[in-house]
């Protein structure tokens, strides 16, 4: 079975336009969040083809320097694979791990096109969390 783990990550921002980063027809976003607040993510899948997805396994990098560096959670997750049709959205509700400092903070997935059998990594804009 092919697997594809994509996460596109939307959070409502304060007013009716959307940041976002990614990669042509696989796009993730992110508004600013105070530290304990939930993450809705969001998987928008634009590309022509059918893709799989698990947004459970999401990572989190957060800024250090000019480095980014994963951030350790306590998720479990099954390793179920979703499908998702073009054109279609998913979405899955998290938070950050506790004990997450302010700072800037990026969501990560990996993406594979099934019918291309193709990966690629995605990353979103970045989110700023604030004290």
């Amino acid at each position: 079975m092919r697997a594809l783990v994509v996460l596109g990550l939307v959070l409502c921002a304060c007013g009716p336009s959307m940041q976002g980063g990614g990669s042509g027809d696989i796009r993730l976003a992110a508004a600013a969040t105070a530290a304990g607040d939930s993450i809705e993510l969001t998987l928008t899948n634009r590309s022509a083809q059918e893709i799989g997805y698990n947004l459970c396994t999401t990572a989190i990098e957060r800024r250090v320097g000019d480095d980014w560096q994963p951030v350790r959670t306590d998720r479990v997750c099954t390793m179920e694979l979703r499908t998702l049709q073009p054109g279609a959205e998913a979405t899955y509700r998290t938070t950050f791990p506790p004990g997450t400092t302010a700072g800037d903070y990026r969501f990560h997935t990996t993406v594979h096109l099934l019918s291309a059998e193709e990966r690629r990594d995605v990353r979103s804009n970045v989110v700023r969390v604030a004290a």
